[in-house]
Protein backbone atom coordinates (compact mmCIF):
# COMPACT_ATOMS: atom_id res chain seq x y z
CA UNK A 1 0.00 0.00 0.00
CA UNK A 2 1.31 3.45 -1.05
CA UNK A 3 0.88 6.53 0.49
CA UNK A 4 -2.65 7.39 -1.32
CA UNK A 5 -3.88 4.25 -0.29
CA UNK A 6 -3.22 4.42 3.43
CA UNK A 7 -5.96 6.87 5.60
CA UNK A 8 -4.61 8.36 9.07
CA UNK A 9 -7.08 10.22 11.55
CA UNK A 10 -6.30 11.32 14.93
CA UNK A 11 -8.36 13.34 17.42
CA UNK A 12 -7.97 13.96 21.64
CA UNK A 13 -9.44 15.67 24.54
CA UNK A 14 -8.15 16.40 28.00
CA UNK A 15 -10.61 14.76 29.36
CA UNK A 16 -10.84 15.94 33.27
CA UNK A 17 -7.53 16.25 33.67
CA UNK A 18 -5.79 19.99 33.77
CA UNK A 19 -3.53 19.63 31.59
CA UNK A 20 -3.23 17.53 28.42
CA UNK A 21 -0.94 14.42 28.90
CA UNK A 22 -1.15 12.47 26.16
CA UNK A 23 0.48 13.17 22.90
CA UNK A 24 0.12 11.27 19.11
CA UNK A 25 2.18 11.48 16.15
CA UNK A 26 2.51 10.08 13.02
CA UNK A 27 5.08 10.82 10.00
CA UNK A 28 5.62 9.56 6.61
CA UNK A 29 9.45 7.81 5.22
CA UNK A 30 9.23 8.07 1.50
CA UNK A 31 5.19 7.28 0.30
CA UNK A 32 5.59 3.72 1.41
CA UNK A 33 6.43 3.85 5.20
CA UNK A 34 4.81 5.54 8.11
CA UNK A 35 5.30 5.84 11.93
CA UNK A 36 2.64 6.39 14.03
CA UNK A 37 3.19 6.81 18.18
CA UNK A 38 0.52 7.09 21.05
CA UNK A 39 2.16 8.12 24.60
CA UNK A 40 0.25 8.82 27.65
CA UNK A 41 1.76 10.73 29.94
CA UNK A 42 2.18 10.18 33.85
CA UNK A 43 3.31 12.81 36.48
CA UNK A 44 0.75 15.32 37.44
CA UNK A 45 0.20 18.55 35.90
CA UNK A 46 3.19 19.23 33.59
CA UNK A 47 5.08 16.31 34.40
CA UNK A 48 2.99 13.83 32.41
CA UNK A 49 2.86 16.62 29.24
CA UNK A 50 6.48 16.87 29.16
CA UNK A 51 7.40 13.34 29.25
CA UNK A 52 4.62 12.15 26.59
CA UNK A 53 5.97 15.37 24.47
CA UNK A 54 9.70 14.22 25.07
CA UNK A 55 8.99 10.73 24.22
CA UNK A 56 7.79 11.36 21.35
CA UNK A 57 10.38 13.82 19.86
CA UNK A 58 12.93 11.04 20.56
CA UNK A 59 11.48 8.64 18.83
CA UNK A 60 10.32 10.65 15.67
CA UNK A 61 13.99 12.55 15.50
CA UNK A 62 15.72 8.58 15.52
CA UNK A 63 12.57 8.12 12.94
CA UNK A 64 14.20 11.22 10.57
CA UNK A 65 18.07 10.13 11.27
CA UNK A 66 18.58 7.12 12.01
CA UNK A 67 15.81 5.15 10.74
CA UNK A 68 17.16 1.50 9.58
CA UNK A 69 17.14 0.29 5.69
CA UNK A 70 16.39 -3.37 6.77
CA UNK A 71 12.97 -4.04 7.06
CA UNK A 72 14.07 -7.70 9.17
CA UNK A 73 15.06 -4.32 11.83
CA UNK A 74 12.03 -2.65 12.16
CA UNK A 75 10.84 -3.87 15.53
CA UNK A 76 14.44 -3.75 17.06
CA UNK A 77 14.54 -0.31 15.76
CA UNK A 78 11.06 0.49 17.53
CA UNK A 79 12.79 -1.08 20.73
CA UNK A 80 15.60 0.84 20.35
CA UNK A 81 13.67 4.25 20.37
CA UNK A 82 11.81 3.06 23.34
CA UNK A 83 14.99 2.83 25.01
CA UNK A 84 16.40 6.07 24.11
CA UNK A 85 13.15 7.42 24.71
CA UNK A 86 13.10 5.78 28.33
CA UNK A 87 16.17 7.58 28.80
CA UNK A 88 15.20 10.92 28.39
CA UNK A 89 12.40 11.12 30.16
CA UNK A 90 14.08 9.67 32.91
CA UNK A 91 16.35 12.77 32.78
CA UNK A 92 13.65 14.97 32.83
CA UNK A 93 14.03 18.00 35.40
CA UNK A 94 12.03 20.86 36.86
CA UNK A 95 13.07 24.45 37.03
CA UNK A 96 15.60 23.82 40.36
CA UNK A 97 17.09 20.95 38.55
CA UNK A 98 15.47 18.44 40.70
CA UNK A 99 14.79 14.68 38.53
CA UNK A 100 11.08 15.44 37.39
CA UNK A 101 10.05 11.55 38.02
CA UNK A 102 7.50 11.46 35.22
CA UNK A 103 6.89 8.65 33.03
CA UNK A 104 4.97 7.79 30.29
CA UNK A 105 3.33 4.58 28.17
CA UNK A 106 4.18 4.22 24.24
CA UNK A 107 2.41 2.42 21.54
CA UNK A 108 4.06 2.75 18.45
CA UNK A 109 2.88 0.98 14.77
CA UNK A 110 5.21 1.13 11.71
CA UNK A 111 3.47 0.26 8.07
CA UNK A 112 5.66 -0.33 5.34
CA UNK A 113 3.69 -0.97 2.22
CA UNK A 114 1.13 -3.52 3.62
CA UNK A 115 3.90 -4.86 6.45
CA UNK A 116 2.54 -3.80 10.06
CA UNK A 117 5.13 -3.70 12.74
CA UNK A 118 4.34 -2.97 16.23
CA UNK A 119 5.70 -2.18 19.91
CA UNK A 120 4.62 -1.03 23.01
CA UNK A 121 5.64 -0.66 27.02
CA UNK A 122 2.95 0.53 29.73
CA UNK A 123 -1.00 -0.15 29.27
CA UNK A 124 -2.00 2.02 26.20
CA UNK A 125 -2.95 -0.36 23.18
CA UNK A 126 -3.65 -0.94 19.88
CA UNK A 127 -6.82 -2.62 18.29
CA UNK A 128 -6.73 -4.45 15.12
CA UNK A 129 -9.66 -4.33 12.56
CA UNK A 130 -10.17 -6.63 9.92
CA UNK A 131 -12.70 -9.30 8.23
CA UNK A 132 -12.66 -11.19 11.33
CA UNK A 133 -13.76 -8.40 14.06
CA UNK A 134 -11.67 -6.32 16.40
CA UNK A 135 -8.88 -7.85 17.83
CA UNK A 136 -6.00 -6.10 20.83
CA UNK A 137 -2.16 -6.58 20.06
CA UNK A 138 -1.00 -5.66 22.85
CA UNK A 139 -0.80 -6.69 26.52
CA UNK A 140 -1.22 -4.46 29.92
CA UNK A 141 2.29 -4.27 31.41
CA UNK A 142 1.26 -3.96 35.31
CA UNK A 143 1.09 -5.77 38.43
CA UNK A 144 -1.33 -7.93 37.16
CA UNK A 145 0.57 -9.33 34.64
CA UNK A 146 3.29 -9.87 36.91
CA UNK A 147 0.77 -11.78 39.42
CA UNK A 148 -0.37 -13.96 36.52
CA UNK A 149 3.23 -14.82 35.40
CA UNK A 150 3.56 -15.68 38.98
CA UNK A 151 0.88 -17.49 39.05
CA UNK A 152 0.93 -19.86 35.94
CA UNK A 153 4.46 -20.64 37.28
CA UNK A 154 3.07 -22.32 40.53
CA UNK A 155 4.55 -19.96 42.79
CA UNK A 156 1.42 -18.31 44.17
CA UNK A 157 -2.29 -19.61 44.96
CA UNK A 158 -5.21 -18.00 43.07
CA UNK A 159 -6.15 -16.43 46.51
CA UNK A 160 -2.86 -14.57 46.65
CA UNK A 161 -3.17 -13.20 43.38
CA UNK A 162 -6.28 -12.07 44.15
CA UNK A 163 -5.67 -10.32 47.43
CA UNK A 164 -2.37 -8.08 45.66
CA UNK A 165 -4.77 -7.39 42.86
CA UNK A 166 -7.15 -5.68 45.33
CA UNK A 167 -7.83 -1.82 45.70
CA UNK A 168 -6.18 -0.87 42.45
CA UNK A 169 -2.54 -1.91 42.74
CA UNK A 170 -3.23 -5.08 40.13
CA UNK A 171 -3.34 -1.93 37.60
CA UNK A 172 -0.01 -0.11 38.82
CA UNK A 173 2.59 -0.56 35.91
CA UNK A 174 5.74 -2.76 35.81
CA UNK A 175 7.34 -0.70 32.47
CA UNK A 176 6.95 2.28 31.10
CA UNK A 177 8.99 5.33 29.99
CA UNK A 178 10.87 7.30 32.44
CA UNK A 179 11.08 3.99 34.48
CA UNK A 180 14.46 3.79 33.60
CA UNK A 181 16.78 0.71 32.37
CA UNK A 182 12.79 -0.36 30.67
CA UNK A 183 12.08 -3.26 31.84
CA UNK A 184 9.48 -4.60 29.63
CA UNK A 185 9.26 -3.32 25.88
CA UNK A 186 6.62 -6.29 23.40
CA UNK A 187 6.96 -6.17 19.76
CA UNK A 188 5.57 -8.58 17.42
CA UNK A 189 7.04 -11.90 16.47
CA UNK A 190 5.89 -11.67 13.13
CA UNK A 191 5.06 -8.93 10.93
CA UNK A 192 1.54 -8.55 10.74
CA UNK A 193 0.30 -8.30 6.90
CA UNK A 194 -2.11 -6.14 6.54
CA UNK A 195 -5.11 -6.00 3.95
CA UNK A 196 -6.98 -3.43 1.93
CA UNK A 197 -9.64 -1.93 4.47
CA UNK A 198 -7.65 -3.13 7.66
CA UNK A 199 -7.88 -0.48 10.08
CA UNK A 200 -5.54 -0.29 13.62
CA UNK A 201 -6.47 2.02 16.26
CA UNK A 202 -3.55 3.50 18.81
CA UNK A 203 -4.81 4.46 21.99
CA UNK A 204 -4.37 5.17 25.64
CA UNK A 205 -6.31 4.39 28.41
CA UNK A 206 -9.11 6.91 28.43
CA UNK A 207 -11.01 4.76 25.86
CA UNK A 208 -10.45 1.57 26.39
CA UNK A 209 -11.82 2.33 30.06
CA UNK A 210 -14.84 4.44 28.55
CA UNK A 211 -15.80 1.91 25.76
CA UNK A 212 -15.75 -1.83 25.15
CA UNK A 213 -14.40 -3.31 22.25
CA UNK A 214 -17.54 -3.68 20.41
CA UNK A 215 -18.57 -0.13 21.05
CA UNK A 216 -15.01 0.92 19.52
CA UNK A 217 -15.45 -1.34 16.73
CA UNK A 218 -19.18 -0.49 15.91
CA UNK A 219 -18.48 3.39 16.01
CA UNK A 220 -15.54 2.66 13.24
CA UNK A 221 -17.42 1.02 11.31
CA UNK A 222 -20.34 3.73 11.39
CA UNK A 223 -17.40 6.54 10.50
CA UNK A 224 -17.78 5.39 6.59
CA UNK A 225 -14.10 4.55 5.98
CA UNK A 226 -13.26 8.20 7.39
CA UNK A 227 -10.67 8.04 9.72
CA UNK A 228 -10.66 11.36 10.95
CA UNK A 229 -14.50 10.86 11.73
CA UNK A 230 -13.87 7.67 13.55
CA UNK A 231 -10.97 8.90 15.87
CA UNK A 232 -13.15 12.21 16.64
CA UNK A 233 -15.97 10.10 17.41
CA UNK A 234 -14.70 7.44 19.49
CA UNK A 235 -12.95 10.06 22.06
CA UNK A 236 -16.28 12.19 22.37
CA UNK A 237 -18.43 9.32 22.68
CA UNK A 238 -16.04 8.45 25.85
CA UNK A 239 -15.89 11.76 27.40
CA UNK A 240 -20.29 11.52 26.87
CA UNK A 241 -20.04 8.42 28.58
CA UNK A 242 -17.49 9.48 31.41
CA UNK A 243 -19.82 12.75 31.91
CA UNK A 244 -23.24 11.56 32.17
CA UNK A 245 -22.26 8.15 34.38
CA UNK A 246 -19.98 10.04 36.96
CA UNK A 247 -19.13 13.00 38.61
CA UNK A 248 -16.02 14.59 40.46
CA UNK A 249 -15.35 14.10 44.27
CA UNK A 250 -12.93 14.45 47.39
CA UNK A 251 -10.88 11.77 46.95
CA UNK A 252 -8.02 10.40 49.72
CA UNK A 253 -5.07 10.00 48.29
CA UNK A 254 -2.26 7.77 49.93
CA UNK A 255 0.38 9.98 51.41
CA UNK A 256 -1.53 13.19 50.60
CA UNK A 257 -4.51 13.05 52.33
CA UNK A 258 -8.13 14.05 50.85
CA UNK A 259 -8.00 16.58 47.47
CA UNK A 260 -11.30 17.91 46.91
CA UNK A 261 -12.58 16.87 43.33
CA UNK A 262 -9.65 14.46 42.71
CA UNK A 263 -11.75 11.52 42.52
CA UNK A 264 -14.71 10.24 40.47
CA UNK A 265 -17.62 8.47 41.55
CA UNK A 266 -20.83 7.41 39.67
CA UNK A 267 -23.64 10.39 39.82
CA UNK A 268 -27.26 9.89 41.83
CA UNK A 269 -29.39 8.04 39.58
CA UNK A 270 -26.60 5.04 38.70
CA UNK A 271 -25.36 4.59 42.43
CA UNK A 272 -27.29 1.43 42.19
CA UNK A 273 -24.95 0.33 40.01
CA UNK A 274 -21.89 1.28 42.78
CA UNK A 275 -20.61 -1.65 44.44
CA UNK A 276 -20.29 0.24 48.12
CA UNK A 277 -23.82 1.26 48.02
CA UNK A 278 -25.15 -1.60 46.58
CA UNK A 279 -23.64 -3.81 49.19
CA UNK A 280 -23.23 -1.05 52.26
CA UNK A 281 -19.60 -1.33 51.83
CA UNK A 282 -18.56 1.26 54.98
CA UNK A 283 -15.42 4.06 54.04
CA UNK A 284 -12.41 2.86 54.99
CA UNK A 285 -9.84 5.02 56.53
CA UNK A 286 -6.17 5.14 55.63
CA UNK A 287 -3.60 5.09 58.46
CA UNK A 288 -0.39 6.18 57.52
CA UNK A 289 2.85 5.26 59.55
CA UNK A 290 3.91 8.10 61.28
CA UNK A 291 7.53 7.50 60.39
CA UNK A 292 7.12 7.51 56.93
CA UNK A 293 7.79 10.80 55.15
CA UNK A 294 5.94 9.50 51.54
CA UNK A 295 3.79 12.57 51.40
CA UNK A 296 7.19 14.87 51.62
CA UNK A 297 8.66 12.87 48.84
CA UNK A 298 5.73 13.45 46.94
CA UNK A 299 5.47 16.96 46.85
CA UNK A 300 9.43 17.81 46.42
CA UNK A 301 9.64 18.65 49.45
CA UNK A 302 12.10 15.51 50.19
CA UNK A 303 13.85 12.45 48.94
CA UNK A 304 13.43 9.37 49.45
CA UNK A 305 16.65 8.83 51.06
CA UNK A 306 15.80 11.69 53.81
CA UNK A 307 12.89 9.43 55.26
CA UNK A 308 14.32 7.06 58.23
CA UNK A 309 12.66 4.54 57.04
CA UNK A 310 13.68 4.07 53.56
CA UNK A 311 15.76 1.25 52.04
CA UNK A 312 15.17 -0.19 56.12
CA UNK A 313 12.27 -1.45 57.07
CA UNK A 314 10.34 0.39 53.75
CA UNK A 315 11.54 -2.34 51.11
CA UNK A 316 9.40 -3.29 47.61
CA UNK A 317 8.89 -6.30 49.36
CA UNK A 318 7.65 -5.09 52.69
CA UNK A 319 6.52 -1.70 51.83
CA UNK A 320 5.39 1.13 54.72
CA UNK A 321 4.26 3.83 52.37
CA UNK A 322 2.49 4.53 48.91
CA UNK A 323 5.79 5.61 46.97
CA UNK A 324 7.40 2.42 47.65
CA UNK A 325 4.68 -0.05 46.56
CA UNK A 326 5.25 -0.33 42.76
CA UNK A 327 7.68 0.64 40.15
CA UNK A 328 5.47 4.06 39.52
CA UNK A 329 6.66 5.30 43.27
CA UNK A 330 9.00 7.82 43.19
CA UNK A 331 10.97 4.96 46.21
Amino acid sequence: MKKEQIQVGCYTIIGDRKSQQDTMQYAWKGDDTVLAVVCDGMGGMSGGERASRKAVDVIFKNFADSFVTDETQYSEWLKRSFVEADEAVAGLTDEAGNILHSGSTVVGVLIKNNRMYWASAGDSVIYYLDTQGIHTVTRMHNYNLRLEQLLNSGKITVEEAKKESMNGRGEALISFLGIGGLPLVDSGSQTILMNQGDIVILASDGLYKSLTAVQIQAIVEESGGNMSIAAERLCKEAQRLVDELMESCDSEWRGLGVIPDSGMKLRKEWEMFDARVKYQIPEMEGRANPACRCGDVLQGKCKPSDCKVFGKVCTPQHPVGACMVSNEGAC
